[in-house]
């Protein structure tokens, strides 16, 4: 297959590349950067310097538009959307731990974060100290820890959620676009099998076209399929890693709260 990737900046997209180039796939990229990670691969037969989609979305619409149009591809493969969400995350996850461990005071941090929207791991701690800052208006007790840690797992859950809600398309492509070949399969063979009894003869020009469009439909099955599979594998490690990164400082972060609780109610 001739596939066409929308982006090669990102780590999602040379992992795609590396996957689908292994698979014996012809695979070319697009990317405003001429010096992007995708470009340099061994598997990238040729690069598309395109205008950037964030200021020139037309101008990169219209770009790809007259790549497709010629038919030398058989897939477009979009992985903008959901590669630039996990990029976005990692990139604020990372930046949100360099000042939290910086030894800003939390206090502090929680009053300049709750004055805006946040996601992922700051929005974790937000959760956290509003739960805390809340008991300690009353009166801090060991039952504050836990209603601490059930508030910050509940928000892991919407963050993963979050990071989840565009996967289940992948999946059901994945899942369901071979049996869809597979049907037109069927009704390739069963039309080949009308032919040969409309005309009572079993000669090749007679059943060919039938199974020239079943062999046909099996290939855009498995032309759905494929990337769809590609890429819900390699989103799903995605959403487990940050999961994983939130647990580890929901813990982290539970420890703290405790031992100032152990100071306040001794």
């Amino acid at each position: 297959m001739r596939i066409l990737l929308s982006e090669g900046a990102s780590t999602s997209a040379r992992e795609a590349i590396t996957a689908l180039g292994l698979r014996g796939h012809h695979v070319e990229v697009c990317d405003p950067d001429p010096h992007c990670l995708g470009r340099f691969s061994r598997f990238v037969r040729k690069f598309h310097h395109c205008p950037p989609l964030g200021t020139d979305p037309h101008g990169y619409l219209a770009f790809i538009l007259d790549l497709i149009s010629g038919g030398q591809f058989d897939v477009l493969l979009p992985i903008h959307e959901q590669g630039l969400l996990f990029a976005k995350t990692r990139k604020e996850t990372d930046k949100f731990e360099q000042v939290f461990w910086s030894g800003q005071s939390l206090v502090e941090l929680y009053q300049a974060l709750s004055q805006r929207r946040n996601t992922g791991m700051a929005a974790l701690f937000v959760a956290g100290m509003r739960e805390w800052m809340r008991s300690s208006e009353l009166k801090l007790s060991p039952g504050t820890q836990l209603r601490v840690q059930k508030v910050m797992d509940v928000t892991i859950s919407r963050e993963v959620e979050r990071l989840e809600r565009r996967l289940t398309f992948l999946a059901t492509v994945g899942s369901t676009a071979p049996f869809v070949g597979l049907f037109g399969t069927v009704w390739g063979i069963m039309t080949s099998f009308q032919a040969i009894a409309v005309s009572k003869n079993t000669n090749l020009a007679v059943v060919a076209p039938g199974i020239a469009e079943a062999l046909f439909a099996t290939a855009l099955g498995l032309l759905a399929a494929i990337p769809a599979v590609i890429f819900y594998n390699k989103f799903n490690s995605e959403v487990a890693r940050h999961a994983a990164r939130l647990e580890g400082f929901a813990d982290e972060f539970a420890a703290i709260l405790s031992r100032q609780i152990d100071k306040t109610t001794v």
